[in-house]
């Protein structure tokens, strides 16, 4: 009797005992990130940032509940937003509103968040509505809005670079100096405008223009330019400038009717930066390892592999350096190979590192060699009599540089006085260059048919290109936190990731002899000696 009391006393405490955890767990909540990278937990960067905030800051959610009753990840942006103020030692505070509930969509507009179109579909009609996913920061009577938020990935680097830009007024500033002539912020340089101006203030620099001290970074495009330039560029880099060199030594041009190409007048770009210590080469790159392109026949057009518009994976990033520590691929348009000069080693001063290479099934053509559509078939039709290796594409200078103009007469400005009385001859602080030897991966003509055609039809990844430009403009302006949490949270979750056609090739038969031969083989093995087992197991019986 007394045992089946004590039965039960222990069965009401263990049912109490959870019941007081299950409420306890609504106050205190734990969460174990098993991931290899830590992915979803706010780093150590992050919990530095808002504990040194020095007034309390405010984080108010909009979240339709209809978004999170369906799609998981709205959770978990919330999951994500909560643990800021579980970090931050009562610094922060978080609201969530649900913005359904609020009926009132062109206020939540003025407040700058972003409407969302959901579909909605029930047994008689196919309907859309409108739904809100965006915060608002407050602090000291100021706000800043990220208009919407619909993936986890890179939440907590704009959650910090807001934070840091509502408290310490860390306004960074990015300058576009377009060389190429015809580029403009309004068509070629549109898309990359918008890109860099979501994170940065963009300023558009005239060619042969002094470059102040209030640009973080400035993105050079193109090759043209005169000595003059050469001279504005080498004076921003001694006093401590971050340049993001997209240099072409060719120019084509893609139409219905077909392709043409030629090289660039004049190399006053290259020279320079081949002082400085990568040289761009005159040939063009082509890898086994490519997109595809639209190739015009008669009225229509059909789909060919073009070995010009390489396609480097994810393997092909330096994971020693910051901008591709995660890098995930790139895609290159008529591009050339770079390679890091003398310069570099004589000059102890600046370290030199290649960033990206294209597969070991690159090689080299001049533009003798054509770059139309037909040749490229023949060209890509003959890759493996081909010499091939890998090539680099893209390298990043740091250090403290010597004037490509020391012990040389200065260049005059054309029609105008000088803006550098007295330059510098050697560096006054640590310059930073980033080179990738091409310009068409990020100059987007969007009022060219073709060219939307090659992008939005095509395997060419916009947001690689683009999520490599971000990443080298993070770098360049020299906020390693930032950066930090770019590149920890990006990713690569697809289950492709071999993109090397030998590689993909050699596992791709290693897993069919595997699962063909080898587990069928397993299984019969297995098997027979299982029989064996049980039949010596039996004949013993049997003599007994």
């Amino acid at each position: 009797m007394k045992m089946k009391q004590n039965q039960i006393l222990l069965t009401v405490l263990t049912v109490l005992l959870i019941l007081l955890i299950g409420l306890n767990s609504l106050v205190y909540g734990f969460r174990a990130d098993l991931t290899f990278s830590r992915a979803y937990s706010l780093s150590s960067v992050t919990k530095q940032t808002v504990r040194e905030i020095p007034e309390h800051l405010n984080i108010t959610y909009y979240l339709s509940s209809k978004l999170k009753d369906r799609v998981p990840v709205f959770g978990e942006i919330e999951d994500t937003v909560r643990e800021y103020a579980s970090v931050s030692k009562g610094k922060i505070s978080v609201e969530v509103i649900d913005s359904d509930k609020l009926g009132a969509s062109q206020e939540l507009a003025q407040k700058g968040l972003m409407p969302l179109q959901i579909s909605e579909n029930n047994v008689t009609e196919f309907s859309r509505s409108v739904a809100y996913s965006g915060l608002i920061l407050s602090y000291m009577g100021e706000q800043s809005v990220i208009p919407a938020v619909t993936q986890t990935e890179t939440l907590e680097y704009d959650l910090d670079r807001r934070i840091k830009e509502l408290v310490y007024k860390e306004e960074r500033k990015i300058g576009l100096l377009p060389l190429t002539p015809g580029l403009t912020a309004d068509n070629q340089l549109a898309l990359l405008n918008q890109v860099l101006g979501a994170l940065y203030t963009v300023e558009v620099i005239e060619p042969e223009r002094k470059i102040d001290s209030s640009f973080n970074a400035v993105v050079v495009i193109g090759e043209t330019a005169s000595a003059y330039q050469q001279l504005v560029l080498d004076q921003y880099l001694l006093r401590g400038g971050a340049l993001l060199m997209l240099v072409d030594r060719h120019q084509t041009q893609l139409s219905p009717y077909g392709m043409s190409g030629s090289a660039v007048s004049g190399s006053a770009v290259s020279d320079w930066l081949e002082a400085c210590g990568i040289r761009v080469e005159e040939e063009l790159l082509l890898d086994t390892s490519c997109n595809a392109a639209l190739m015009p026949t008669g009225r229509a057009f059909s789909i060919v592999q073009y070995p010009y518009f390489v396609k480097i994976p994810g393997t092909g990033g330096n994971r020693n350096h910051p901008v591709t520590a995660s890098f995930n691929g790139l895609n290159l348009l008529w591009a050339s190979p770079l390679t890091l000069t003398e310069a570099v080693a004589d000059n102890g001063k600046v370290n030199a590192l290649t960033l990206v290479q294209t597969t070991g099934g690159a090689w080299t053509a001049g533009l003798d060699s054509g770059i139309d559509f037909d040749q490229a078939v023949i060209m890509a039709a003959g890759a493996e009599n081909q010499l091939r290796d890998s090539y680099s594409v893209a390298a990043a200078l740091s250090g403290e540089f010597d004037s490509y103009f020391k012990g040389k007469a200065l260049p005059e400005r054309p029609g105008e006085e000088s803006e550098f009385p007295q330059p510098l001859s050697e560096s006054s602080s640590v310059g930073r260059i980033l080179a990738v030897g091409d310009s068409d991966f990020a100059v987007i003509d969007q009022q060219n048919q073709m060219t939307v055609q090659l992008y939005n039809l095509f395997s060419i990844n916009l947001d690689q290109n683009f999520t490599f430009i971000q990443n080298a403009v993070e770098w360049l302006t020299a906020d390693e936190d930032l950066l930090q949490l770019r590149t920890r949270v990006q990713r690569n979750t697809q289950l492709d990731q071999i993109q090397d056609p030998e590689a993909r090739r050699a596992y791709f038969i290693f897993v069919q002899v595997f699962v063909l031969a080898v587990v069928p083989l397993c299984i019969i093995v297995f098997g027979g000696v299982r029989i064996f087992l049980r039949k010596r197991r039996a004949g013993k019986g049997g003599s007994r």
